[in-house]
C-alpha cells in the first residue's frame, strides 16, 4: 500500500484543490512544486501566499522546463521526499481517509 499523498493547505486561487507537493523530472533532474490538484496552479516552493503560475493547459508543462506534471515520471511526493527537499516545516498534515472526511480547522 502506498503512502498517501501530503500536502500544504487549501488552494487560495480556487478555494476548492488542495495543494500538495509534486515531483516532476526534467534532464536535470527531479523538480518539486506545490500544485493544487483542482485548478492546476502552482508555485516553485510551498508558500502559497505567494502568486501563483499555471500548469500549460495541453501538456501540463512546468513553466519553462521541459517536464510535465502528468508525465510518466511525475508523482505526488511522498512526505519522506518532502523532508529531503526540505519542504517539511510547510505540510499541514497527510491526506487520510478520515482526514478527508473533516478537514483540519484552519483558525489559530
Amino acid at each position: 500500500m502506498s503512502e498517501s499523498p501530503v500536502y500544504v493547505g487549501n488552494c487560495p486561487v480556487c478555494s476548492d484543490g488542495l495543494c500538495k507537493i509534486r515531483i516532476c523530472r526534467d534532464q536535470i533532474g527531479p523538480l518539486p512544486i506545490t500544485l493544487c490538484d483542482e485548478c492546476e496552479a502552482f508555485w516553485f516552493s510551498p508558500d502559497i501566499s505567494q502568486p501563483p503560475r499555471f500548469l500549460e493547459a495541453e501538456t501540463g508543462r512546468v513553466g519553462e522546463f521541459s517536464c510535465s506534471a502528468w508525465d510518466e515520471n511525475a508523482h505526488w511526493a511522498t512526505s519522506e521526499e518532502v523532508a529531503k527537499i526540505g519542504w517539511e516545516r510547510a505540510l499541514q498534515w497527510a491526506i487520510t481517509t478520515e482526514s478527508l472526511k473533516s478537514p483540519p480547522n484552519s483558525s489559530p
